[in-house]
């Protein structure tokens, strides 16, 4: 199962009203952020076992997982 967007799709911004987020692509509806945590996602796993976990969170109907980029150094 293929769970890739646009940028476009995806891109949050502010909502008018200050109290949420909404989609770029349609400022007028609110955008629920269901998010999981995967710190050391790009630094542990491989690109097959990166791409087997952001399915199965997407599955789970995960719209978001946080992620280091640059990681502490023992």
């Amino acid at each position: 199962m293929s769970h890739v967007q646009s940028s476009l799709e995806v891109a949050l911004a502010p909502h008018s009203s200050g109290r949420h987020l909404s989609r770029y692509c349609e400022p007028n509806e609110p955008f629920f952020l269901l998010n999981d945590t995967a710190w050391e996602l790009v630094h542990k796993l491989d690109m097959k076992e990166a791409k087997f976990f952001l399915d199965n969170r997407a599955d789970k109907g995960f719209n978001c997982v946080m992620i280091t980029l640059v990681a502490e150094m023992e």
